[in-house]
């Protein structure tokens, strides 16, 4: 959970603007919980200070599309005297730039000691590992199809079928409700034949959790005939 604090005496930019406009300026922010930045996680990390970003309309800062503003401009009396919004401008690149910088795992700030803007820090972090994470998304994108039911539950089955999901959804790079449901009832043993055979029967495919709850229904039916065989099959011999 992050919680920004704001005053009301400053500006700031615009999405997309090319000046500072408004009457706020992100002074700092609590940080609770933050995903700091090390060598495996670079997909979940970038998800979250682009939202913050993004919620804040401050996404020129990351970008590096605000221009610069003028150091000083004319007063209503003529001189020239600072100019209070390049002054705001300054202020958040700052306060952005070291907020960024606390979200990265001590381990790696050494890599950014060149780093002067948060479009530095963001563009350092993709440098260094947009290639890894291109590689992780290609094998994330394809581990749903390599994983088999075998001696899993349902629900353990499930879950590890929904965590590579969720891992794609803070990429960006998400999977369609129906190929889910698809990947789910494909990677099942072949004692659940039967719940394949009345999908491709059905006109549409069931809902993901609607799927899931029929999937352990299902489960628990089997695991009580199994339970009972042996007893029928001992009273047959009794006999």
């Amino acid at each position: 959970m992050c919680v920004f604090m704001t005053t009301s005496d400053f500006a700031f930019a615009s999405r997309g603007g090319s000046s500072f406009i408004g009457s706020r300026l992100v002074q700092y922010f609590l940080r609770y919980d933050a995903v700091k930045l090390d060598e495996s996680n670079f997909v979940q990390w970038q998800q979250h200070p682009r939202l913050i970003i993004e919620g804040y309309e401050l996404n020129g800062f990351i970008e590096g599309t605000l221009p610069a503003l003028p150091q000083l401009v004319p007063s209503p009396e003529g001189p020239l005297v600072l100019n209070p919004e390049a002054l705001a401008f300054l202020q958040q690149e700052k306060l952005l730039a070291s907020w960024f910088l606390s979200t990265i795992s001590g381990s790696l700030l050494s890599r950014f000691t060149d780093a002067k803007t948060t479009c530095d820090v963001w563009s350092t972090a993709t440098r260094l590992f947009a290639v890894v994470a291109s590689a992780k998304l290609s094998r994330l994108r394809h581990e749903p199809h390599s994983i088999k039911k075998g001696h899993m539950t349902i629900k353990e089955y499930v879950l590890k079928i929904q965590n590579t999901y969720a891992l794609l959804d803070t990429s960006r790079s998400r999977i369609s409700k129906v190929e889910k449901v698809e990947i789910i009832l494909t990677r099942l043993s072949s004692e659940y034949d039967a719940m394949l055979t009345l999908a491709s029967f059905s006109s549409k495919l069931l809902p993901l959790q609607k799927l899931v709850d029929v999937l352990l229904e299902y489960e628990t039916r089997l695991t009580h005939v199994v339970q009972e065989t042996p007893i029928h099959a001992h009273l047959v011999e009794a006999a």
